[in-house]
C-alpha cells in the first residue's frame, strides 16, 4: 500500500515546505501593512502564523487593504520575487507528483510482468514526460486518463490575477508562469501583484492533487465501484474527447 501512496506522500512533504515560504511572506506583509498604518504588527496574528497552523486573510482577499496599501504591495519587489518562487516550487511539486503517480499506475498495470521489462517500459515512457504536453500525452496514450477533462471545484477569487474558468486553464497558466520565471523573456500569463497571486496557484495545486489522487486511486486500485457525480462528469468529458480509462488486468 505504501508504494501506491508514495507520490502523494512526497507531494505532501513538498507542500509543507512551500507553506513555510508562504508564511514567511505573510509575516513580511503584516509588517509592511502595519508600518503603513503606523501600528505594531498584531501579536495574535503573528503568533498564529509562526505556529505553523494558519495564514493571514491577505492570502485569500485584499478587502481589508486600502488602495494605497494595495499599490504599496504591488510596488514592493519582494512580494513579486518571493511570490514567483512559491509558484515555481508549487509547479515543481505538482509536475513531480504527476510523473511519479504515472509511474505508480503503470507499474500497477504491469504488475504481472517481470521486473526488467516493466521497469524498462516505465523509464522509457517517463522520459517523454518533460513538459506538460508530454505528461498529458503519456497519461492519455498509456493509461487512458485525460487530464484536461478532470475538473475540481475550486473557489478562485476574481480579484486575484490567478482566476480561471476551469482547472486545466489554471494548470496551463501555472505551467506558463513557471516558464516565464525560469526563462526570462517568456510571456507571463499573469502577474504577482498581491499575496493572493501566489497563494491561489499553490492552494489550487493542493486541491487538484488531493482530488485527483483519491479519484484515480479508486478507479485504478478499487475498480471504481463507488459512483459519484464527479465521476460521471469526468467520464462524460473524457469520452467526448475520445479517451477511455484503461482498466488494470486482474485475474
Amino acid at each position: 500500500m505504501e508504494a501506491k501512496s508514495a507520490a502523494y506522500n512526497r507531494f505532501i512533504e513538498s507542500e509543507q515546505g512551500i507553506l513555510k515560504i508562504v508564511r514567511a511572506l505573510d509575516l513580511y506583509a503584516m509588517h509592511v501593512i502595519s508600518k503603513l498604518r503606523g501600528r505594531n504588527p498584531p501579536e495574535d496574528a503573528v503568533e498564529a502564523i509562526m505556529s505553523g497552523d494558519k495564514v493571514s486573510i491577505l492570502n485569500i482577499s485584499d478587502v481589508t487593504l486600502s488602495n494605497d496599501e494595495k499599490d504599496a504591495i504591488k510596488k514592493d519587489g519582494y512580494f513579486r520575487e518571493v511570490g514567483e518562487q512559491i509558484i515555481v516550487a508549487a509547479h515543481s511539486a505538482f509536475e513531480h507528483y504527476l510523473v511519479e503517480k504515472f509511474k505508480e499506475y503503470l507499474r500497477f498495470h504491469m504488475k504481472f510482468c517481470a521486473t526488467p521489462p516493466r521497469e524498462a517500459a516505465v523509464i522509457s515512457i517517463a522520459q517523454s514526460m518533460r513538459s506538460l504536453e508530454g505528461i498529458k500525452n503519456a497519461y492519455k496514450e498509456t493509461l487512458g486518463i485525460h487530464l484536461p477533462s478532470f475538473d475540481v471545484k475550486f473557489a478562485f477569487n476574481p480579484n486575484s490575477n490567478f482566476s480561471f474558468d476551469s482547472a486545466w486553464e489554471a494548470i496551463v497558466a501555472l505551467d506558463k508562469k513557471r516558464h516565464s520565471v525560469v526563462h526570462l523573456g517568456k510571456e507571463s500569463p499573469f502577474e504577482i501583484e498581491s499575496l493572493m497571486d501566489s497563494w491561489y496557484p499553490f492552494d489550487f495545486t493542493r486541491v487538484w492533487v488531493t482530488h485527483f489522487n483519491h479519484f484515480f486511486d479508486h478507479q485504478i486500485y478499487e475498480g471504481g465501484w463507488f459512483k459519484t457525480e464527479e465521476a460521471e462528469q469526468y467520464f462524460e468529458k473524457s469520452k467526448k474527447n475520445g479517451v477511455c480509462l484503461v482498466h488494470p488486468f486482474i485475474f
